[in-house]
């Protein structure tokens, strides 16, 4: 840890893989607020970049006002409706969403790579990676010839709304289990 943060470009190079990281642990810490295990971020996440990555391709004409939004909402209904697929398998058929969305990264994983490796590759270098998205799709980048862009900031600020509201609705909840223990009468010595 102390050799990855010695110096500044490792450092840069740390927020930039953290992003997608304080994104994904978002999604899955309001998964289980709400009582679901959520195991299959990463296949979500993968499908929300593919679906993104493919609006992204096609933004060319767009300024970055529409495009960056445009993309935004379209990764995150990809990655709504990859866990959608166990949360009805987990409603109608009674199955284990720990499993299912284990095992939906692996597929999501398959997907990716088969695009990557078909349709998607790089006609010109044919290194298996998508067509450039679209400059105006392009967040900007906080440090000049560095990789750190205006998601990371924007990965935080999500983190600490979504940790804000979490505690307000913890204590509230809190607030409201003592005033239902406190109707429970004489017999009712804990809240929990």
């Amino acid at each position: 840890m102390v050799e990855t943060l010695s110096n500044w470009v490792s450092t840069i190079e740390v927020l930039v893989k953290a992003t997608p990281l304080l994104l994904t642990g978002v999604a899955v810490a309001l998964a289980f607020y709400a009582g679901f295990w959520n195991i299959g971020a990463e296949g979500q996440f993968l499908i929300g970049a593919t679906v993104a990555t493919a609006i992204g391709m096609h933004m060319h004409a767009a300024p970055p006002w529409a495009a960056l939004p445009l993309m935004a909402l379209s990764g995150f209904i990809g990655g709504m409706a990859w866990a959608l697929v166990p949360t009805l398998m987990k409603i109608h058929l009674h199955t284990d969403e720990v499993v299912t969305t284990l095992l939906l990264n692996t597929v999501a994983l398959l997907l990716v790579s088969a695009l990557l490796n078909g349709p998607w590759r790089d006609p010109i270098s044919q290194w298996p990676q998508s067509l450039e998205i679209a400059s105006s799709a392009i967040l900007p980048r906080l440090v000049p010839r560095t990789r750190l862009h205006l998601g990371f900031p924007g990965a935080l600020a999500i983190v600490i709304g979504v940790g804000r509201a979490a505690l307000a609705d913890g204590l509230w909840a809190a607030a409201a289990r003592r005033g239902v223990a406190a109707q429970g009468g004489p017999f009712c010595r804990h809240t929990r």
